[in-house]
């Protein structure tokens, strides 16, 4: 009899312990998502008040991966502001180098896999005023409000873009190129 109960306890805590694990806040690395170019298109064009910050990058990419724990935590920092992290890699190291990367950045904001179309035009869909394809490049919306940057950005270029942005509801930047 003691056995059963002590079974049923048992049981009782694992279930308890797996339920409250899952629902305390992530600390593990996100899993990558992949999305076609349309679909990503799609989700940029949906409205949201919420500030969300995609950025573009590559495991190859020196400055994007110097610039992404940067990203992450301003994003930390700023619960308000919803961070998606959009890879330009080649399909072939989805599984392998993408993981790799996240892992040792510590990544843990939403990871798009994204195989970009041999025409290179669809990054006009995203912005028109991405004329040259290099990244990393980041991409701020809120409301109708968009704000690019084709260069690397570090924390404190976040929070100027998002108070530029939430200020002057420009769709010019500071920070572009000329």
């Amino acid at each position: 009899m003691h056995s059963v109960l002590n079974m049923r306890l048992f049981l009782v805590f694992i279930f308890l312990a797996l339920f409250l694990g899952s629902c305390s806040p992530k600390e593990t690395s996100a899993s990558p998502v992949s999305l076609s170019v349309d679909e990503l298109i799609l989700l940029l064009s949906e409205e949201t008040e919420q500030l969300t910050i995609y950025n573009f990058w590559a495991t190859w990419c020196t400055p994007c991966l110097k610039e992404m724990p940067d990203f992450e935590r301003f994003s930390k920092e700023h619960p308000e502001v919803k961070l998606i992290f959009v890879s330009l890699d080649r399909k072939s190291v989805w599984d392998s180098k993408v993981p790799q990367v996240i892992e040792e950045l510590g990544i843990k904001s939403q990871v798009f896999l994204i195989e970009p179309e041999t025409d290179l035009n669809w990054r006009y869909r995203v912005s028109e005023k991405w004329k040259l394809m290099s990244i990393p490049v980041t991409l701020m919306i809120e409301g109708d409000k968009r704000l690019f940057f084709d260069a690397p950005l570090n924390y404190r270029d976040l929070g100027i873009a998002q108070l530029q942005l939430q200020k002057t509801l420009s769709n010019t930047s500071i920070f572009e190129k000329k």
